[in-house]
């Protein structure tokens, strides 16, 4: 997988201890997926086989941003959450 950035690992450790309050890891909703660093980071420890999630994002960048090529932000994170996916979760984006 390829990044750029890493605005999501420092989050792990909370992450999985709030996970362990799930009663079910089929569902997820993520805002915000950048080149899909959490997605696959949910993807490949906390999702179920046959899970779903939903990313919501513009692949154009905000203000942060400016300094920053994202000519192939999309493409960078389809291919890394192809990689990630196991072959029944599904990623859907809009």
């Amino acid at each position: 997988m390829k990044f750029t950035q890493d605005w999501f690992d420092y989050n792990i450790p909370h992450i999985t201890e709030l996970m362990k309050l799930l009663p079910e890891r089929k569902r997820f909703l993520e805002i915000g997926c950048f080149e899909g660093r959490a997605t696959c980071w949910f993807l490949e420890h906390a999702m179920d086989d046959y899970g779903i999630i939903f990313c919501v994002d513009p692949f154009e960048g905000s203000m942060e941003h400016a300094d920053l090529d994202l000519s192939e932000l999309y493409n960078r994170f389809k291919e890394n959450t192809n990689y990630a996916q196991k072959d029944n979760q599904r990623v859907v984006v809009k």
